[in-house]
């Protein structure tokens, strides 16, 4: 039997709820979610989100320990997911209609 994938757990409905009920982030916090989401790099968000390079080892690790943003990135990592596999779903079937379109051309 197939494991279940996480895009299987990952409820549209149930998402939004989550993301209405998350604490709001500063612009910084934010900056660095959103950098991060990006880069995968908390080095790299730190910077990118305004914070000295002298310190920024240690502010991404604040950050990421940081209840509120470690939730906001969780939840934007689901949101990317659940949006990726719809994407990748539209585009596997479509293809499969003009393989079997042109399949179908030429028999």
């Amino acid at each position: 039997m197939a494991r279940p994938s996480i895009l299987d757990e990952i409820d549209a409905v149930e998402l939004a709820k989550q993301f209405a009920e998350m604490p709001r982030l500063n612009k910084r916090q934010q900056k660095f979610v959103d950098a991060y989401l990006i880069s995968n790099s908390p080095y790299e968000a730190v910077i990118k989100a305004g914070y000295s390079k002298r310190s920024a080892y240690q502010r991404a690790h604040k950050l990421l320990t940081d209840p509120k943003v470690s939730r906001a990135i969780e939840l934007q990592q689901k949101a990317l997911r659940l949006r990726n596999n719809l994407t990748q779903d539209y585009f596997v079937e479509h293809l499969k209609k003009i393989i079997e379109s042109k399949y179908t051309q030429n028999t």
